[in-house]
């Protein structure tokens, strides 16, 4: 189940990203495992919060300055909703393909539940 909603996910920013015509806010998942855990966990991010990040950690080498990604993510926040959501109210199949990514996804916390039903932990 988690597969189908990741598989709609990625048909959905696939084409998100073929219509924004704004390449800073196109949308890119990827795997990351975190430090200190090696586990793996989906992180999906914006164009210019990837190239902040970027930006900032080449600076911590270069001494120059760049803000920190998360002070661009705040300034260029509003930009983004405004851009994505013309583009999804726009589009019938991006509006169909969140209600299909919400609905896989509420049959698998429903399944889950019932499965775990009665444990203390769930491993």
């Amino acid at each position: 189940m988690r597969e189908d909603i990741i598989q709609t996910e990625e048909k959905f920013l696939a084409l998100y990203n073929e219509l924004n015509t704004d390449d800073d806010v196109d949308v890119h998942c990827r795997l990351d495992v975190p430090t200190g855990t090696r586990i793996a966990q989906r992180v999906c991010r914006v164009q210019f919060y990837e190239t902040a990040q970027a930006e900032w950690a080449r600076s911590q080498i270069t001494g120059d300055y760049a803000p920190p990604a998360e002070l661009v993510a705040l300034e260029r926040g509003p930009e983004y909703k405004h851009k994505a959501l013309a583009i999804i109210n726009a589009n019938p199949e991006l509006r169909r393909l969140i209600k299909v990514r919400d609905a896989l996804e509420k049959k698998y916390f429903a399944t889950r539940k019932e499965r775990l039903k009665g444990r203390l932990f769930a491993f």
